[in-house]
């Protein structure tokens, strides 16, 4: 199975000790115990090595930039739909429990959950374990073809929910999407988790499947631009929802577009 940035050799299973217990009452999330992970957007790049640690903070541009662009795809009203890749990224690699093996979003990636610390195929920003997640679906949609985590992985598989919201200074917003290289191009999903911080009380939201599946629509031909911003498959298009780390795909990430939030908080849920 691809979808390792680098091989891990970690020991134990997903287990309760990883958690961090909070009652979560009035919030819109749920109760229970969770692992707690902050991305918070700064304005001056960070220097510090932050490999290596049990720390739960991960360190974002506070404003992106544009640096790229994901594969474009029909989505499933006919828009064309590809996402702006920034310079802010959150490498994913598999692995037993919830982690962050690099909290410096600002220089090159490596992997601190590795004893050896081994630099993540060249690439730049941070780098976050978690398991690949068995509890995402389909939506009850028949079309889509559901790719699930690999069963002979058992120690880098668990079940378990995602819920964010925006906290710090009230303004700004970020769009959070998952991204991978399918079938040798670089897709990102269709869907997407947008954080927001209004005024008065944040409230979490559950975006388990936005951030731990890839939704994508396959074109095994040419896509025909309509010239409106909608476009067609010239040929037979496959919708799928693939899990973390699983099918045929490698260097996963959260592409994350920040425009001026300041903190997002992720909770993570067993379920």
């Amino acid at each position: 199975m691809k979808g390792r940035l680098t091989a891990l050799a970690m020991a134990g299973a997903f287990a309760a000790s990883v958690f961090a217990t909070a009652a979560i009452a009035g919030n819109g999330g749920p109760n229970g115990p969770h692992y707690n992970l902050n991305i918070i957007g700064v304005e001056n790049p960070k220097k510090a090595d932050m490999t290596g640690s049990n720390r739960h903070t991960i360190f974002v541009a506070l404003h992106s930039k544009v640096v790229g662009k994901s594969k474009t795809q029909v989505d499933d009203d006919g828009n064309l739909a590809s996402t702006a890749i920034v310079d802010s990224k959150i490498w994913l690699t598999p692995g037993p429990e919830f982690r962050v093996c690099d909290g410096n979003g600002f220089d090159a990636a490596y992997d601190g959950c590795d004893s050896d610390f081994t630099e993540v195929n060249g690439k730049d920003g941070a780098v976050f374990m978690l398991p690949c997640n068995t509890n995402i679906g389909t939506d009850d949609d028949p079309d889509i073809v559901l790719t699930e985590c690999d069963l002979a992985d058992q120690d880098n598989i668990a079940s378990y929910s995602v819920w964010v919201r925006g906290l710090g200074k009230p303004g700004g917003s970020a769009t959070v999407t998952t991204c991978a290289t399918a079938e040798g191009d670089l897709y990102c999903s269709l869907e997407n988790a947008v954080v927001t911080r209004s005024k008065g009380k944040s409230e979490f939201t559950d975006v388990t499947n936005e951030l731990t599946s890839l939704r994508v629509n396959f074109c095994d031909g040419e896509i025909i631009d309509n010239g409106d911003g909608t476009g067609i498959c010239d040929g037979t298009t496959s919708r799928e929802r693939i899990a973390l780390f699983s099918g045929d795909t490698e260097d996963w990430f959260w592409n994350y577009d920040n425009k001026g939030l300041r903190l997002a908080q992720l909770r993570f849920y067993a379920e």
